[in-house]
């Protein structure tokens, strides 16, 4: 419940900050990291299901019911696993 309510806050700042200055809560990932030329060699499935959520979250949905890994595009950067706040390189 904690984890949601964060998320949720999340989206209230990103929509309110929307509504003042114009933009988007949910966009594509090649607008953060548009200059990356490996996101279009081998990983356009991986690319194209995934999005950043409030400018901050970059999220990959499943969309098979009982698949139990999925593979994701990761740009350059640090990324933490919101999960245990480890560390994905």
């Amino acid at each position: 419940m904690h984890d949601r309510m964060q998320y949720l806050r999340l989206m209230y700042t990103c929509m309110f900050e929307s509504s003042r200055d114009g933009g988007s809560c949910f966009e594509p990932i090649e607008f953060r990291y548009p200059v990356d030329p490996s996101m279009f060699t081998g990983y356009m499935d991986d690319v194209s299901s995934s999005f950043i959520f409030a400018r901050t979250l970059k999220v990959s949905p499943t969309f098979f019911p009982g698949k139990d890994t999925i593979s994701s595009y990761f740009p350059q950067g640090s990324w933490v696993n919101l999960a245990n706040w480890t560390d994905i390189v």
